[in-house]
């Protein structure tokens, strides 16, 4: 087992009320769309994206979740400290971000820091490329989490 699957996997152990899974597609999709918010809010756990399908995704890192997945259950509950106060930070302002977040809510915040961040698009052709990608995505659905994100500084 390799450093980055460990940390991983003791990572998604402190986000409260998450059931780590890799059985259902919606499971890996959940994945990908926090471990890429988590490093958008500082957090960086080495897992480089590109735009795929449904938004930024990163091989390695679906590789070392079915890793996470054989020993999942023998990760400890205690608390994992971070070596940072700062860090610490971000992932406590990551996790209120995430809390009550449904799949495409976070396939829409993913996608858009993707195309306003990564591609450097402004807001109205970030929400439009995502609107494209995934017409059950309503420019109001995207609006209501473009608003959150600039909240919290994502956008």
């Amino acid at each position: 087992m390799n450093k980055q699957a460990m940390d991983l996997g003791f990572l998604l152990k402190q986000i409260p009320g998450y059931d780590f899974s890799m059985a259902e597609f919606d499971d890996r999709l959940r994945l990908q769309k926090m471990v890429y918010l988590l490093q958008a809010f500082g957090v960086y756990l080495g897992y480089d994206f590109n735009w795929y399908l449904r938004g930024p995704y990163c091989t390695v890192l679906t590789a070392n979740a079915f890793v996470v997945a054989k020993f999942y259950g023998e990760i400890p509950d205690r608390r994992v400290t971070f070596k940072s106060s700062l860090a610490q930070e971000r992932f406590e302002k990551f996790l209120e971000f995430n809390r009550g977040k449904s799949v495409d809510d976070l396939e829409i915040a993913a996608s858009l820091h993707y195309q306003s961040r990564v591609l450097h698009k402004d807001d109205g052709e970030s929400k439009k490329a995502v609107v494209a990608k995934r017409p059950s995505f309503t420019p109001e659905m995207v609006g209501r989490v473009w608003a959150q994100m600039e909240g919290c500084g994502l956008v």
